[in-house]
C-alpha cells in the first residue's frame, strides 16, 4: 500500500518506501530534500517537473531510479546519490538545466583510489 500524507500543505516523504510514479509531479512545495532511508525505489516521474526543487540526497537503500523521474526539475543543481548500484534509468535528470553537481560517495572512493594508484607508480 502506498501513503502520501500531506501536512500544512507540504508532501512527506518520511511514510513511503516505494514513491511510485507521477506522485510528486509539479509539486512545487520540495525545495531541498533527502530521501528517507528505507525507500527502496523512487519510479519514472516520480519527482518530473518540481520546478523549486534545488537539492536532494538519495540514500543507499534506493536501488531504482526510475525514467524521467527528476525530468524538467529546472531548479534543481545537486544530486548526491550514497551507493554504487543504484540503477539510474534513461533521461532521469533530463532537462534539469541548472544541474551542476552530481555527487555519488562511490565516485569518490573511485577517483581516490584511482589517484593513491597513480602515486605509487
Amino acid at each position: 500500500d502506498f501513503w502520501l500524507i500531506i501536512i500544512r500543505n507540504r508532501p512527506r516523504l518520511d511514510l513511503v518506501d516505494i514513491i511510485d510514479e507521477n506522485t510528486f509531479k509539479n509539486c512545487i512545495k520540495l525545495v531541498n530534500e533527502t530521501i528517507p532511508e528505507f525507500v527502496k525505489s523512487i519510479g519514472k516521474n516520480a519527482f518530473n517537473k518540481c520546478s523549486l526543487l534545488i537539492k536532494i540526497i538519495i540514500p543507499s537503500s534506493v536501488k531504482s531510479i526510475g525514467n524521467n523521474a527528476f525530468d524538467g526539475c529546472s531548479s534543481l543543481k545537486e544530486v548526491i546519490i550514497d551507493h554504487n548500484s543504484t540503477k539510474i534509468e534513461d533521461d532521469s535528470f533530463a532537462n534539469c538545466s541548472s544541474l551542476k553537481q552530481f555527487f555519488s560517495k562511490w565516485i569518490l572512493q573511485l577517483n581516490v583510489k584511482m589517484n593513491n594508484n597513480n602515486e605509487n607508480k
